[in-house]
């Protein structure tokens, strides 16, 4: 399972950036990932 990571860390970046502005998060946030087989 491929999970992007570094969508994911821009994502988080995002969040966190977000949070110190005031805004508030509960809750999962869902991420891609997608299935690569051989």
């Amino acid at each position: 399972v491929e999970q992007y990571g570094a969508q994911m860390a821009a994502l988080g970046i995002d969040y966190g950036l977000r949070e110190l502005a005031g805004e508030k998060f509960s809750g999962w946030v869902k991420t891609d990932i997608k299935l690569v087989t051989a």
